[in-house]
């Protein structure tokens, strides 16, 4: 075999993977995206073409002229179209036909397709002219000028694609920029590399990672990072295969253990970052992650530290199995812990199963005494390939299995979501493959490179951990610490949130850019006539808030307009009574705000101590947790006072205000991991007090339950009467004497159930007659 077509192998992979995902991706028929379809085909079947050309330039005799023909033109017209359909993807990216004028957008796409049609022509006259490729006396595929010619022509596509970034990618989104110019560079790379060495075929390789990291950037902005994991996953795949293709002997042998540990510190360093701490799940998917970094630290010493037949090497092959007997233990601790909550039970199923867990390990490792689990040859002759499993094997094997299985029935019985019971099954994708990678793997039937497996047993133990854990967070069971991006994005608050150096953080769309002379100045500023900017210190940075005062402008303006027309005698008796009729109404509004002060102050003085509580402390759960409890409780305040505002003019209001507020409330319940759900179909009058009284019991019951709750639901429907349904999961709710009172006074049936500890509360208000 002339041609090394394991790239290509690997292109054929990575590009079917990637077409199958494309069709999940939001958005993808956009025309751009259209075109990024277009090329993971167009690079599936070059690489297949290629691997099949490159066989029949290989075997010379076996393969005539004319189905060579076929495979090389066909190779090279999928091929060389590809730099032309990228060149059209990064057009529509950017938006270029747009900003052209018809005729200017006629004659541009006219001169892109030149080098393309050169290309096209090319190959259309080699059958007579043989200036591209050719067939030497000893039938000897050989490339002539025209292939330089195709090269240059590429080349020339990538660096126009470069240009046209420069100068019109500036409102490219990063993520995708990144890997639009890592493609572009990768693919120069690789170019150069298949002009100086034909030989090896990894230009389709390198396009096909970089076209597949583009598609990952095809989504809604905060699930990117989990595209990237699994595109890290994907890498990890390809990586199993490519390292059997580097020379085993030291020390190249060693940059895959290298590799694969920097991958498991890697996932240390994603769960520490990534995973919201409750109880002792992140403790135990931490352990995880450390045991994988463990196990690929043992695959590197057996091979590379001591002697293959060597006795050191025999135990470091039995150290293997305290990772493979740990790890499934981990998992299955870390699913008990998964619902926040550390059971009394439970403490001593995990002693019983980590006696057992013990006992196994300590029977592989005095294997050399018993024998009971691998059985050697006399004298331990060539002990790394002649051996047995003896009934202990199968024993460890089992009880490996069944803590697997233990931790996917523990993980389905502590879910209490039903959105996340639905996807329960995805989570069990990855035992199927990291099973079935094992069984391949013990049983000898795992497809070989050069004589080596594909996939070692360590790669696909730790690479069915990894997954399974990032299943779990990817379906919504392990809570991460994300999507603050989206609340800033939906707040209605004008809030800014900047780093130690001033440098934007979070910043909501209704805020003002700060210009830096105004920032970390603690005393308000006017950023104009009509906007005051606040400034309070917290931990890591500011925090900043704007306030429109332009209501208060119009009224000195129009105060000063009064003084004005003071000066005409005549006025002034009309001027006094208007100013009269001002006053009073500020009066009444001050009164106002002093009502709402007085019935939200509870929570002012509760906002005031969890921000008092967050400045003391270093603890970033307890920030954070704070934080989301401010969020809460500001929303509470700012929809009570806006419920006081139109009670001042309206004696009857729509139940769409009562489940706006409530609404409002559960989406800033959300920042303190408390899953929430509003559904809510009644449009309908009731009197204003009746809607101010049900939100203001809504708040006292999550409020006082806060500390259990597990989750809210709240349904308010039109059927047979408005009937409002708060459902309290974890907690065994109750009114107060005082909510009772209120509540019969105004008419207003309650009934409350408990059940499951769980809170079922039930309101039925009267329709407007």
């Amino acid at each position: 075999m002339i041609y090394n077509v394991y790239f290509d192998v690997f292109a054929v992979v990575i590009s079917f993977f990637s077409i199958i995902l494309a069709f999940t991706k939001k958005d993808f028929w956009k025309r751009q995206n259209f075109i990024l379809f277009i090329l993971l085909v167009a690079t599936f079947l070059a690489s297949l073409l290629d691997i099949l050309s490159s066989i029949g330039n290989s075997y010379i005799v076996e393969w005539s002229y004319e189905l060579r023909d076929v495979l090389n033109y066909g190779y090279l017209s999928v091929q060389n179209i590809m730099p032309y359909l990228f060149c059209l993807y990064i057009v529509f990216l950017i938006d270029l036909d747009n900003k052209l004028n018809r005729k200017r957008r006629r004659l541009f796409h006219i001169g892109l397709s030149i080098p393309y049609a050169v290309d096209v022509v090319l190959l259309l006259l080699n059958p007579f002219i043989r200036e591209v490729f050719y067939y030497d006396s000893n039938r000897v595929y050989t490339h002539d000028w025209g292939m330089i010619v195709l090269y240059v022509n590429a080349l020339l596509y990538m660096v126009f694609n470069y240009y046209l970034m420069i100068r019109y990618g500036k409102e490219v989104r990063f993520a995708k920029k990144a890997t639009v110019y890592l493609f572009l560079t990768a693919s120069l790379v690789a170019v150069v590399f298949q002009i100086l060495i034909p030989t090896i075929l990894l230009q389709l390789c390198i396009e096909a990672l970089c076209l597949s990291g583009i598609l990952f950037t095809v989504e809604n902005e905060n699930d990117i990072l989990h595209s990237i994991l699994l595109y890290f996953f994907l890498l990890i795949l390809c990586f199993f295969a490519q390292v059997n293709i580097i020379p085993n002997v030291f020390p190249w042998r060693m940059i895959s253990g290298i590799y694969f540990m920097a991958l498991g510190v890697l996932l240390v360093i994603y769960f520490a970052e990534r995973i919201v701490d409750r109880g002792q799940l992140k403790r135990w998917m931490m352990f995880c992650a450390w045991l994988i970094v463990g196990f690929m630290l043992l695959r590197t010493v057996r091979y590379e530290v001591f002697p293959v037949t060597s006795a050191c090497a025999r135990y470091t092959w039995y150290l293997y199995y305290l990772p493979m007997l740990y790890i499934p233990l981990c998992t299955f601790y870390a699913t008990l812990s998964i619902d926040g909550q550390e059971k009394r039970e439970f403490g001593r199923v995990k002693l019983w199963f980590g006696a057992v867990t013990f006992l196994l390990l300590l029977c592989v490792l005095s294997n050399d005494f018993h024998q009971k689990v691998f059985s050697f040859e006399e004298g331990y002759r060539n002990w790394d390939s002649s051996y047995t499993h003896e009934f202990g094997y199968f024993i460890v094997i089992g009880w490996i299995y069944c803590l697997y299985v233990l931790s996917l029935v523990s993980m389905f019985r502590t879910c209490r979501l039903s959105k996340v019971k639905k996807k329960w099954w995805v989570t069990m994708i990855p035992f199927v493959l990291g099973i079935t990678m094992q069984l391949l793997i013990t049983f000898g039937k795992m497809p070989k490179m050069n004589g080596l497996m594909v996939i070692n047993f360590p790669e696909a133990v730790c690479f069915m951990i990894a997954l399974f854990w990032e299943c779990c967070i990817r379906i919504g069971l392990i809570p991460t610490n994300k999507g603050y991006g989206e609340l800033m994005r939906v707040s209605s608050l004008e809030l800014q949130i900047t780093d130690n150096s001033g440098k934007t953080v979070y910043r909501s769309q209704s805020a003002k850019e700060i210009e830096d002379v105004y920032k970390k100045k603690t005393e308000p500023v006017l950023l104009d006539d009509d906007t005051e900017l606040y400034c309070e210190r917290i931990p890591g940075g500011y925090t900043y808030w704007q306030n429109d005062i332009s209501e208060l402008n119009e009224i000195n303006k129009k105060l000063e307009e009064v003084h004005s027309l003071l000066a005409e005698e005549t006025d002034l008796i009309r001027l006094e009574n208007e100013l009269k009729e001002k006053q009073v109404s500020i009066e009444q509004r001050t009164k106002l705000y002093e009502r709402i002060n007085a019935r939200t102050i509870t929570q002012s003085g509760k906002i005031a101590h969890l921000a008092q509580a967050a400045l003391e402390t270093d603890d970033r759960q307890v920030r954070k947790y704070n934080a989301g409890l401010i969020c809460f409780l500001g929303a509470y305040i700012k929809r009570y006072a806006n419920l006081m505002l139109l009670a001042e003019n309206e004696n009857m209001m729509s139940t769409a205000e009562l489940g706006m507020a409530i609404a409002e409330s559960l989406r800033y319940l959300g920042n303190v991991e408390i899953p929430t759900d509003y559904v809510g179909n009644a449009n309908v009058k009731i009197p204003t007090d009746d809607v101010i009284l049900l939100y203001e019991i809504f708040e006292k019951l999550v409020e006082n339950t806060l500390s259990n709750l597990k989750a809210v639901y709240v349904k308010l429907e039109d059927s047979a009467g408005i009937i409002l349904k708060i459902t309290l999961e974890g907690v065994s709710a109750a009114l107060d004497e005082d909510a009772k009172d209120k509540l019969f006074q105004a008419g207003i049936p309650v009934t409350i159930k408990q059940e499951d500890e769980n809170s079922y509360i039930r309101f039925r208000l009267t329709k407007e007659v």
